[in-house]
């Protein structure tokens, strides 16, 4: 199965530990999940604003 998920569920994969996490590490790890560099560009453009600071975030990676 191949998967192409919109820049709302990748951040919300990045600050939460819920259902957009569970999805993204599924399809990373099960799957093929699909980035394009514009998606990329633009996950690391939301993530560089004040709101998304490194001390008002914990970013939940997946350990593999």
């Amino acid at each position: 199965m191949k998967f192409y998920f919109d820049t709302n569920v990748i951040i919300a994969a990045f600050l939460t530990k819920g259902i957009c996490f569970d999805m993204l590490v599924d399809a990373v790890l099960c799957h093929q999940g699909y980035f394009s560099e514009v998606l990329i560009k633009e996950v690391k453009k939301v993530l560089q604003k004040k709101k998304f600071s490194q001390k008002s975030i914990q970013l939940h990676l997946p350990t593999v």
